[in-house]
This record gives structure tokens, C-alpha cells and sequence, in this order.
């Protein structure tokens, strides 16, 4: 008997797990829809120090289950160019240090980036 019960438990337990994450994919996806083909940008840096530097990102679609995925780049205080052509970004929103920028401005920062790798071997 016990055994049965506890198997129909788990079964109920189960189905509110699947029915909890499908209303919090719909979250996902009613929240994030607005972010995509939105620029952003950020001031990072590596922690305690004052050298800070722009990181990039603009959100290109949302997963299926409604994580955005971006195109992010950076060029850091000393010099490491760090390019993500489909990262994961549920990180990235108004509000959480990430300005929104138009989209000539985050261009005018991927041309600058290409500029600084074209660089590389010339010095």
C-alpha cells in the first residue's frame, strides 16, 4: 500500500514540476520577447581594480525555453578581446548595470573591436 502511495506522490509531484515550469517558461518568454534585437552595454572590469572598459552585447533570439541568447564582445583594460557569438544572457536587462544603446553606437563599438584585431601582428 505504502508503496503505491508513494508512487502516485511522485507521479503528482511530477506533473506540478512539468506544470511549474511551463508557467514559468511563459514568464520567461513574455519577459524577454521585448529584449530581442536590443544593444546594450556595460561597464565591466576584473573586480577591485579602476580600470574599467565597455562589454557589449545585443540579444539576438530567445531559447525555447525563453533565455535570451546574445552576441557579446569586449575589449578589456589590458587589452584581451573576448568575442561570444551565441551566449547565454539572462544576465543582460535594463537594470542590472546594462544600458540599453542604439544600435549605431554598438556597431561604431564592433567596428572599433574588428579594427583592434586587425591590429594584432602589425605592433
Amino acid at each position: 500500500m505504502e508503496k503505491n502511495r508513494m508512487a502516485e506522490i511522485q507521479k503528482q509531484i511530477g506533473e506540478l514540476r512539468e506544470e511549474e515550469w511551463e508557467i514559468e517558461k511563459a514568464e520567461r518568454i513574455r519577459r524577454n520577447t521585448p529584449l530581442v534585437g536590443v544593444c546594450f552595454k556595460y561597464h565591466n572590469s576584473y573586480g577591485g581594480d579602476d580600470k574599467k572598459w565597455w562589454f557589449y552585447a545585443r540579444i539576438l533570439r530567445l531559447e525555447e525555453n525563453g533565455s535570451p541568447v546574445g552576441w557579446c564582445f569586449e575589449i578589456a583594460s589590458d587589452g584581451k578581446i573576448r568575442i561570444e557569438p551565441a551566449q547565454e544572457c539572462s544576465h543582460i536587462y535594463p537594470g542590472n548595470g546594462y544600458r540599453p544603446i542604439p544600435t549605431a553606437e554598438f556597431r561604431r563599438a564592433w567596428r572599433a573591436t574588428l579594427a583592434a584585431i586587425e591590429k594584432i601582428g602589425r605592433e
